[in-house]
């Protein structure tokens, strides 16, 4: 027996969209910091702000692709 969806709420789907955005932006952190770790290797740039950076993308990256993922969702 098919059953019919008939609403679906704002924050539901925001919150669903967020997440979704969320592991985006770590995957997109994850790759930002491996390259950037490697080509700051090679351009001869010191090693612990490259470092530290990486980090920082791969924390900073999902928070801000999860806010705006959710804003876009209630939109």
């Amino acid at each position: 027996m098919p059953v019919e969806l008939k609403r679906v709420g704002v924050v539901s789907v925001a919150k669903i969209y967020g997440i979704i955005m969320a592991i985006i932006g770590l995957f997109v952190g994850i790759l930002i910091a491996l390259f950037g770790t490697g080509a700051a290797a090679i351009a001869g740039m010191p090693g612990v702000a490259v470092i530290s950076a990486g980090i920082l993308s791969i924390i900073l990256f999902p928070i801000l692709y999860g806010i705006i993922g959710f804003l876009m969702g209630a939109i």
